[in-house]
């Protein structure tokens, strides 16, 4: 069973697309959700939304509460936090507003770590 890959995919793929919505400004997470992550991976949506909880669950993962409910890496929130960033944030509420955009952004991704 390829659990620990299929993880580590879905972890890399919402770092990405945080660090990406991050640095361009556009703050659009839209595609960090299970559906949109399921079609790129190609694995169940079932599977990928049970990941994604667990992640939540580990503190690896930021919850935005909503519909569809979309997650972001905590990692690369935390390197651009300018307070304690919350695991799991209310409706309303933008991650922008937590984020102090002249931090350099470092990612760590499988025992890279990542500049921009």
């Amino acid at each position: 069973m390829k659990k620990a890959p299929r993880t580590k995919d879905i972890q890399n793929l919402i770092a990405s697309y945080t660090a990406n919505g991050i640095t361009a400004h556009t703050y659009d997470f839209s595609g960090c959700n299970a559906h949109d992550i399921a079609l790129i991976l190609k694995i169940d949506r079932t599977n990928v939304s049970r990941v994604l909880n667990q992640l939540h669950r580990e503190n690896r993962l930021i919850k935005l509460q909503g519909r569809p409910t979309l997650y972001l890496d905590a990692g690369v929130i935390h390197s651009f936090s300018t307070e304690p960033v919350p695991y799991t944030l209310p409706v309303g509420r933008g991650i922008h507003e937590y984020l102090n955009q002249d931090k350099p952004l470092r990612i760590q991704t499988e025992n890279k770590t990542v500049k921009s």
